[in-house]
Order: structure tokens, then C-alpha cells, then sequence
């Protein structure tokens, strides 16, 4: 299956490895979330779910000199919104496009919180969206609503080689 054709946008490309896996990932500021998505039923994607996210970036107060000059690392409290569950994600970026990623399930975001602040992790930003998710094959596509910066697209495939995936 070719994917070349899917839709043209421009944005930014990252591969990240998380827990064994390859994740490779575009994102991209779109005009109209209901023009993608009739396209995405034109090709005969599957609406997988839809729903609010809140995201919560954290960064070391001392920036590069806690973690290594050339690198950034960003913590992220992701979750509903409204429940108190959610999951801590860790992206340490090691290059122009790669990351590590790490997960891990929370069952209390006001504590994590907490224990970020306590650590000298300053909160950098806040991002609530309505999430819209879909798959095309081997493809995840996701179509956010975001609260005061607009609409975006974002496209992954996992556990691919990146070379491979690119040409796809």
C-alpha cells in the first residue's frame, strides 16, 4: 500500500524509539479538520476514537546543564481533563529528528504534578484539544482541535524503519 498520496502537508518529521518500538511521526497545522476528514473516508480510513486531552509540557529549571548540552528533555502529564488518571511521558530529544520516549500509567495527576515541581521541573505550557483519532493501514492519524494555537494533523507508523517509511 502506497501512502505517497495520502495528503501533502508540511511539517515537522520525528522519529522517536519507545519501549522497543520505532515511532515515526509528522505534524502539521491544517486549515480544516472536516476537509481532512472527508478525505480520510474517501480513502477509507476508520474513525478509531474521539475525545478531550489535556497536556501538561514540564522542562528541567536548569535546562542543558541539568541534562547535557545538545539535548532537550520535556516531561508531559497527559489526561482527560476531568479524572485524575493519566500517564507521565519523558522525551529526551538525542538528534534533529530522534527521541526517546518513555511511558508510564499515573494514577494521581495532581501528585505527579507535585513531584515534577519538588524535582525543579518548571510547567512550559498547557494544551487542551479535542482529539480525533483514525487508522489507515499501518498509519494512525490524528486530528487535533487546539485551544487558542488552532488545527493540526499528525501522521505515524510504528515500528518502522525509518528509511523504509519515508518512501512508503
Amino acid at each position: 500500500m502506497s501512502y505517497q498520496n495520502l495528503l501533502v502537508v508540511k511539517g515537522d518529521l520525528v522519529v522517536r524509539e519507545n519501549k522497543m518500538q520505532k515511532e515515526i511521526e509528522i505534524k502539521a497545522k491544517i486549515s480544516s479538520i472536516p476537509e481532512i476528514r472527508k478525505k480520510l473516508k474517501k480513502i477509507g480510513a476508520k474513525k478509531v476514537s474521539s475525545k478531550m486531552e489535556v497536556d501538561i509540557y514540564y522542562t528541567p529549571e536548569r535546562g542543558e546543564k541539568y541534562i547535557g548540552k545538545g539535548s532537550r528533555l520535556k516531561f508531559r502529564i497527559r489526561y482527560d481533563g476531568k479524572s485524575n488518571r493519566g500517564r507521565l511521558e519523558v522525551h529526551k530529544v538525542i538528534g534533529l529528528l530522534e527521541a526517546v520516549e518513555y511511558e508510564l500509567p499515573i494514577e494521581d495527576v495532581e501528585l505527579a504534578q507535585k513531584m515534577l515541581k519538588q524535582l525543579k521541573f518548571i510547567e512550559c505550557a498547557v494544551v487542551d484539544k479535542k482529539r480525533e483519532s483514525y487508522k489507515f493501514g499501518k498509519l494512525n492519524i490524528v486530528l487535533d482541535k487546539v485551544k487558542s494555537l488552532g488545527k493540526f494533523m499528525e501522521i505515524e507508523i510504528m515500528n518502522a524503519d525509518s528509511k523504509k517509511a519515508l518512501t512508503e
